[in-house]
């Protein structure tokens, strides 16, 4: 009989864990559907601590308010009504009003974001409170609502409301996947489920043959199971996953018994910016896909990484009778660009993509040099004034090994006295482009040194035309910013209207504060420092079309080059006031608009 019983005991301890072990499933899914739908969100979403502190935030929000990432805004802002609000007793009355009725909807207000600039938004939110009824945090989202309903047995239902801009026409821009490149190979590897489908399905869309694992963890077994079959292609890793993250899966890929050769692989994660970029770069990444991945996105990266950057975007109409439409055929060039300077850098980047060539980047001489030796190159940009190492010397290293004394490197300078040419070709050099970058003849340079010249010019597609980010036509899709002429900027450079914002907006992120740097630099007696941010800002103000900074910044730079020291009263007030003047004009720049 007692063992009657303690077999009853059992089954019934058996099927309250399997009860338990289901209950736990259920949360963690729903955990997991929540955590996806927060981290893909396009509006900001947060909770704040009573204090004013932010408890957590998501990417959208960071990017609402001009922050690089969701920790930096949570590290940097402490109080919100303080630090936020442009009127802070604005907050009180938020705090009054989801006091009052449990809920606050629809209340806006205007927030400072980080460069300074103010923006209305609309805040919905509420409180959580413990069963004591002490307020423990808020939690809401800037422009929408987010909700939770759950029922024991039933499940978990999410729900939201968003407002959207209307989308912007711009004729067919679908990108058409070569016949060569589907049925192609793809290893997913991404722990979060949600995301790991939506990546699976949109891949699939596009005709590539998708094994998916749900981390690092595995791919080691996959990649083994996989032995004997055509090799992956491509290889997608989500960064932050437990156990190995996305760098470490990408330690135990490498050289893995598998695999003949490492294939292309990207690296996505929620967060962006130059610092990841390099990291992933430097552990041998093909580039960085940024979440909520967009369809177009990841073709477009998908593209870039298999070396057929050519195909990844449409390029702006041109007229058939113009130099545009038979520039010189750069498809599938292999160029270094050698280039400190964060604008320059999109900028350049930017005009040789369009133009088919396949580009590595490096931030200075050093990396130059390091990646010449280890990378085979068609040619190298070598930009001149660098930090860590400038690009004579970096040409001068290069020029050392033996097996690299034919590799065309062209100098990028902002400075074309006959002085300065001839220092770049007794350094190595064998020619130069001017800063600004003129797009037509970076082409023709590039062309004479890589051979291409006697090549059959390439035929310009009358494709999409450039996208506006304005309403209306002709004249009024360009906007109008006091300092800058953007029409004959983006003519020059021959770039559609949105990347040329992007280039605005980054300008006004490097250099807003760059007075006061030069002038605390100037006053440290730290002069070779000062010429060299205000030569940074030359060559940017020339790229984005601020021809009158640029002038003022020469002015300054000429100062200290011609070894005169402090603070040149009349150079540095013509700097700083125009510096102010085209900063003022882009500090309402936004999302790739101007503000109304």
């Amino acid at each position: 009989m007692p063992f009657i019983e303690l077999a009853k005991l059992v089954a019934v301890l058996d099927e309250m864990e399997g009860k338990i072990t289901a209950q736990m499933t259920e949360l963690r899914q729903a955990e997991e559907k929540h955590r996806s739908i927060v981290e893909n969100a396009v509006e900001g979403i947060f909770q704040t601590a009573p204090d004013g502190s932010f408890i957590s935030a998501n990417p959208a929000l960071a990017q609402i308010l001009g922050y690089g990432s969701a920790a930096e805004l949570i590290e940097s802002v402490k109080d919100v009504a303080k630090q936020l609000y442009v009127n802070p007793h604005h907050r009180e009355q938020f705090f009054n009003l989801t006091q009052q009725h449990r809920a606050g909807y629809r209340f806006e207000t205007k927030v400072y974001r980080k460069d300074g600039s103010e923006r209305w938004v609309m805040l919905h939110a509420r409180p959580v409170s413990s069963e004591s009824n002490e307020l423990l945090y808020f939690e809401g989202i800037m422009g929408g609502k987010i909700g939770v309903r759950s029922a024991y047995g039933l499940g978990s239902t999410f729900h939201f409301t968003t407002v959207f801009k209307r989308g912007k026409s711009a004729g067919k821009t679908e990108v058409e996947i070569p016949a060569d490149l589907k049925r192609k190979r793809v290893l997913l590897v991404e722990d979060n489920r949600t995301c790991r489908e939506h990546l699976r399905e949109t891949l699939e869309f596009f005709s590539f043959d998708v094994t998916a694992c749900e981390g690092g963890h595995e791919v080691e077994e996959v990649l083994g199971m996989g032995a004997g079959r055509d090799m992956y292609g491509l290889i997608i890793i989500d960064l932050k996953m437990p156990g190995m993250d996305g760098f470490q899966t990408m330690e135990s890929i490498k050289g893995h018994s598998a695999l003949a050769r490492t294939p292309a692989i990207l690296l996505a994660d929620s967060e962006s910016g130059e610092e990841l970029w390099n990291r992933a770069r430097a552990a041998g990444y093909a580039g960085v896909l940024v979440k909520p991945v967009l369809a177009s996105r990841l073709v477009e990266a998908i593209l870039h990484a298999l070396g057929r950057a050519e195909l990844s975007r449409p390029r702006p109409a041109v007229p058939p009778d113009s130099p545009e439409a038979k520039r010189p055929d750069l498809h599938g060039l292999k160029v270094l660009l050698v280039e400190d300077n964060t604008v320059n850098r999109q900028v350049a980047r930017e005009i040789l993509e369009s133009a088919g060539v396949v580009v590595g980047l490096a931030v200075n001489g050093r990396e130059a040099v390091e990646r010449v030796s280890a990378e085979q190159w068609d040619c190298v940009l070598m930009d001149v004034q660098m930090p860590v190492m400038d690009g004579y010397e970096a040409t001068r290293s290069i020029r050392r090994n033996n097996s690299k004394t034919d590799l065309p490197i062209v100098a990028m300078t902002a400075n074309v006295m006959a002085g300065d040419r001839e220092k770049c070709l007794a350094a190595g050099m064998v020619d130069h482009v001017a800063k600004p970058i003129e797009a037509q003849d970076l082409y023709q340079t590039l062309a004479r040194w890589a051979g291409r010249e006697n090549a059959a010019p390439v035929e310009a597609e009358a494709e999409a035309a450039p996208v506006s980010s304005t309403s209306g036509a002709g004249d009024e899709q360009f906007p109008a910013l006091d300092g800058i002429d953007v029409r004959s900027a983006i003519a020059r450079l021959g770039v559609q209207l949105d990347f040329y914002i992007d280039a605005l907006r980054q300008f006004h992120e490097d250099f807003r504060d760059t007075a006061e740097t030069v002038k605390g630099l100037a006053e440290a007696e730290e002069y070779e420092n000062a010429q060299r941010e205000a030569h940074s800002v030359k060559g940017a103000a020339g790229n984005i079309g601020a021809t009158a900074l640029q002038d003022m910044a020469a002015e300054l730079e000429s100062w200290y080059k011609n070894g005169n020291r402090g603070l040149t009263e009349p150079e540095f007030a013509r700097f700083a006031r125009e510096l102010e003047r085209v900063m003022g004009s882009l500090a309402g720049m936004r999302g790739g608009e101007k503000d109304n």
